[in-house]
């Protein structure tokens, strides 16, 4: 059974909480509890400011997933209108107009497959 991120932060807030309390019990045991408590709260430090880390780099990257998906229509658009007008001057029933107009049927064709 794997533990969240939640789960474990609490399990080891009350693992601390409960050696501090029993500090003077564990001493006495020949447990070395500063260290014990200075080396699981800076672990825990180390997570939590990892997983802050890992948080802000997602939302960085979904923003940049936008962008990148907004660039790539706004390039498709473009050339598809260009290309549009470039048929559209030469006409499309003309040789260098059904070529270009295969321009864009090829990319639709290997679309549709890709789908498939």
């Amino acid at each position: 059974m794997s533990m969240s991120t939640t789960q474990i932060v609490g399990f080891s807030e009350s693992v601390i909480e409960f050696i501090r309390n029993s500090q003077s019990d564990l001493s006495g045991m020949g447990i070395n509890v500063e260290n014990w408590l200075s080396d699981m709260e800076k672990k825990r430090t180390e997570a939590l400011s990892l997983n802050d880390e890992q948080e802000k780099s997602k939302a960085a990257l979904r923003e940049l997933t936008g962008r990148t998906e907004k660039a790539y229509s706004d390039l498709y658009d473009t050339t598809s209108t260009r290309l549009d007008a470039v048929i559209g001057s030469v006409g499309k029933k003309t040789e260098l107009g059904k070529q270009a107009a295969k321009l864009r049927s090829r990319v639709k064709g290997a679309e549709r497959k890709a789908k498939a």
